[in-house]
């Protein structure tokens, strides 16, 4: 049946509306309308109390036709992407009947395209293949979403360019990666798939192409920005997890941490090099050596994912070491020569190393970083940093509740927007407006976005989650 005439106009964001118990008594729930000129993220919460816990029913214009259901027991913020148009939430109680409680509801929102990337920003694309991307300042606020496909790694050129596991084929198949121009445009995805279990795929960024490893055969693959893939180099073995190359695309850096991804051991300790030019192998660069015997690894995510090797413009190298035995992530800068110049120890109780990133500018005095930090090992919060190299302190950063598919993973916690919880963070050298996704003919079909405009598509069906 369609909404009530008493439904409540969510005329202004951010939002909030006193919901009494007389007034929802009356029916047993509350409506709300929300009005969107553009495609949009809308979120939403609500304070809990006595016998109220929410329920929300999110329906298009006619009041009738489900977009989204939310039995919200735990009480998490969540969000959920959406094109232009009307809709009407239906606020009810979990379980049903009536309320003891004055709850007030909360609504916001975020653009889906058509926003400014500020330079800073940092964009954590989804893992669960659901839902968009996150555009975060290093100021922790969330400034919109853009539609790059769902994966766990990432990596970008200094133009600008960037490429991204598309884990769930939503460009192209499985497997592929997808490339975007230095517009944020789709360009293509490759034909080659990529490995993603056991071991999945790793990406790295030189000063003009990007790299790829399939790590079933330790074959490199050079990708342009143009999305020509070529095998260049063959590293010799089948157990290789994370890759880094130098700006000028001669070395490759390499980590074999199988043995601590797949069977929980002591892994190789050591971070070997490549010749990308004769396709041969380097002298070895840097041994871990509190990995020759602990069980961990090196250049792997909390979630045991590949993570980074970033060769920085004046050659040094950063990357980090995770030592499970002594329950520490170790962040390593490594000079050119392969000495160490400086580290700095995260205890596991109080921060996990996720990911690096290169720092906007491209300097070689900072490193950004994304740790989980306390609760770990429910991996619900998280902090972005820019890390001064010299010394370790933070100049810049934010923590941040971490989402899973649009939900806030602490409950209780009235921050309505943040980053999924796992997933690659690239620094992305976009200055000018993201195009506004408009509608294709639907069924996954995709409309060329406007020449010059950034926006990685203009248009794909996003499944709903699973509730």
């Amino acid at each position: 049946m369609p909404p009530p005439d008493d439904f409540v106009d969510i005329d202004a964001v951010p939002f909030a509306e006193v919901v009494t118990q007389a007034v929802f008594n009356a029916d047993n729930e509350r409506w709300f309308r929300l009005v969107l000129a553009s495609d949009s993220v809308p979120a939403f919460f609500t304070e809990i109390g006595g016998t109220f816990k929410p329920r929300y029913d999110l329906y298009e214009d006619d009041g009738e036709t489900v977009v989204r259901t939310i039995n919200n027991a735990n009480n998490n913020a969540w969000w959920f992407p959406v094109d232009a148009g009307t809709y009407y939430l239906k606020v009810t109680k979990f379980g049903g009947g009536a309320s003891d409680f004055d709850f007030t509801v909360h609504c916001d929102t975020r653009p889906l395209g058509g926003f400014t990337v500020p330079e800073d920003a940092v964009v954590i694309n989804d893992d669960t293949g659901l839902f968009p991307s996150a555009v975060m300042t290093m100021a922790g606020e969330v400034i919109g979403y853009i539609r790059i496909p769902a994966g766990e790694v990432g990596a970008s050129l200094p133009s600008g360019e960037s490429l991204w596991q598309d884990r769930f084929g939503r460009l192209g198949a499985n497997g592929t990666l997808a490339l975007f121009d230095n517009s944020g445009t789709y360009v293509t995805s490759t034909s080659q798939v990529f490995s993603d279990f056991p071991v999945p795929v790793s990406i790295a960024a030189g000063d003009t192409n990007f790299y790829a490893l399939e790590p079933t055969t330790g074959i490199i693959y050079r990708i342009t920005p143009a999305g020509v893939v070529t095998a260049v180099a063959d590293l010799g073995i089948t157990t290789a997890t994370t890759i880094g190359v130098s700006p000028d695309e001669t070395v490759l850096y390499y980590t074999d941490a199988s043995d601590y991804v797949l069977a929980f051991e002591p892994s190789d300790n050591v971070i070997h090099r490549w010749d990308l030019v004769l396709d041969e192998a380097l002298a070895d660069f840097y041994t871990v050596s509190e990995l020759a015997t602990d069980v961990g690894g090196i250049a792997v995510t909390a979630n045991f994912w590949p993570g980074e090797i970033i060769e920085l413009p004046d050659g040094t190298v950063v990357t980090w070491a995770r030592n499970e035995d002594q329950e520490h992530d170790v962040l390593l800068h490594i000079d050119t020569d392969g000495t160490l110049l400086a580290s700095y120890q995260y205890e596991h109780a109080t921060r996990q190393i996720d990911h690096i990133g290169r720092p906007p500018g491209g300097g070689s005095t900072t490193i950004n970083v994304w740790w989980y930090i306390a609760p770990t090992g429910a991996k619900s919060v998280g902090r972005i940093a820019t890390v001064l190299l010299a010394d370790g302190t933070e100049p810049e950063g934010f923590d941040s509740s971490m989402f899973t598919q649009g939900r806030n993973m602490l409950a209780n916690t009235d921050q309505l927007f943040g980053p999924s919880t796992s997933c690659g963070m690239v620094t992305l050298l976009l200055t000018s407006e993201v195009a506004s996704p408009s509608p294709g003919s639907g069924g996954g079909s995709f409309e060329p976005a406007p020449t010059g405009a950034i926006g990685p598509i203009s248009w794909v069906e996003w499944p709903e989650a699973d509730d």
